[in-house]
């Protein structure tokens, strides 16, 4: 039996389907060769028993989404040869730069970074910490109750009755206000979930925010771009942070039937966050792990 590599098309990424992960396969299913997404399969005996994934995201950077090979075939060598074919490939399409983030419980992380050691990748290095379960019933947090009202001065509001004026004097914070230091444009969700996603209001200024994603495939509701000005967080005995997320969570609950699960993700450097996270979330989630990222430069 010989293996065999090729890069994927039109007509073949099909077969390849279900070594994708779920989210993948239509993508795959309809495959367009001149898309954003790399891939190459490793077939025996015209069977196939591998597949390598990467998205192009920039035009000299690439993300590797998955890599896979089916359990008979690994120990052989065969994922160490998909990864660098597809960087073979990548080189081609003038990419330089190829990274790729995965979740520290996965059941072959010790085979996956042993591949990406023998190719030449960087040390993973873990970077943010991941909260999953089921979506909070309020009453377990005995500060809760107590938090929905924020301190006189301060207004919580749903985001999606922010105004455009509104908008515009956020964007030029971020630019001008060191007390924004650190946010970034690009935190300002636009395809936020507009019943839960919120902002807070301090004598007619927004100085915060939480926002919330569907994710309708796993019926869950992600919450991001969570920010209270650094000044105003221990305003009063309960934070505006626990006034802010206690909100998020009621109104997270009564849609508890349509989206029952929640997840979020701090980022390690975040200690502030991890505290509040460890004290008021870690004992309530189903899974709490790490992701790690790694990449690698490509020859020109």
């Amino acid at each position: 039996m010989s293996l065999i590599l090729s890069l994927l098309n039109t007509a073949s990424a099909p077969f390849f389907a279900p070594l994708a992960f779920p989210h993948l396969r239509p993508t795959l299913l309809k495959f367009d060769s001149a898309g954003d997404l790399v891939a190459v399969g490793a077939t025996l005996d015209n069977w196939p028993v591998g597949l390598v994934l990467a998205r192009l995201n920039h035009p000299t950077q690439s993300e590797l989404l998955s890599i896979m090979v089916l359990p008979a075939y690994r120990g052989k060598g065969i994922a160490s040869q998909l990864l660098a074919s597809l960087e073979k490939a990548l080189s081609g399409r003038g990419i330089v730069e190829v990274n790729g983030v995965f979740p520290d419980r996965a059941p072959t992380l010790v085979a996956l970074e042993r591949v990406l050691a023998k190719n030449g990748w960087s040390l993973p290095q873990s970077f943010l910490r991941v909260y999953r379960g089921q979506v909070p019933y309020p009453p377990d947090y005995p500060w809760m109750p107590g938090a929905l009202e924020p301190p006189e001065g301060f207004e919580i509001f749903p985001w999606a009755d922010l105004s455009q004026p509104e908008l515009a004097e956020i964007k030029e914070r971020l630019a001008t206000d060191t007390r924004y230091r650190g946010v970034f444009v690009g935190t300002l969700k636009e395809d936020f979930e507009p019943r839960t996603s919120l902002g807070l209001r301090c004598e007619g200024v927004v100085v915060g925010w939480c926002f919330t994603r569907l994710v309708p495939e796993n019926r869950l509701l992600y919450y991001e771009g969570y920010f209270v000005r650094p000044d105003l967080r221990r305003f009063s005995r309960i934070s505006l942070g626990q006034s802010l997320i206690s909100n998020v969570i009621y109104r997270h609950w009564d849609l508890r039937e349509e989206i029952p699960n929640f997840g979020f993700s701090v980022e390690l450097e975040n200690r502030h966050m991890l505290r509040f996270s460890a004290r008021y979330f870690e004992p309530f989630c189903r899974y709490v792990y790490h992701l790690k990222r790694a990449g690698k430069m490509l020859p020109g």
